[in-house]
């Protein structure tokens, strides 16, 4: 996505086939949305990184308001297990 201002985006993250659930509580088939901003694909499996071009939604939010300023932005979902190993990613 481009953005050609300063703008606030406002995500909300939906999800079918599996519960939602914080990080920490392992709960079958369950599991927590994370972002990758402007970041490369991670494998299923490995590990989710935490600083601000991997955001981490281990409360269990549904939705991000994000303050971005002008430029060329990738971001990709993805949904995690109980201690943010990748299971599910979107394009």
């Amino acid at each position: 996505m481009e953005i050609k201002s300063k703008a606030l985006l406002r995500l909300i993250f939906e999800l079918s086939g599996m519960l939602i659930s914080p990080a920490g509580e392992y709960v079958e088939g369950s599991g927590h949305h994370h972002l990758l901003i402007n970041q490369p694909y991670i494998a299923k499996g490995l590990t989710i990184p935490a600083d601000s071009n991997h955001l981490h939604f281990g409360k269990g939010q549904k939705e991000i308001e994000l303050n971005l300023t002008s430029g060329i932005y990738t971001a990709y979902p993805s949904v995690c297990r109980w201690l943010s190993s990748l299971v599910r990613r979107r394009s």
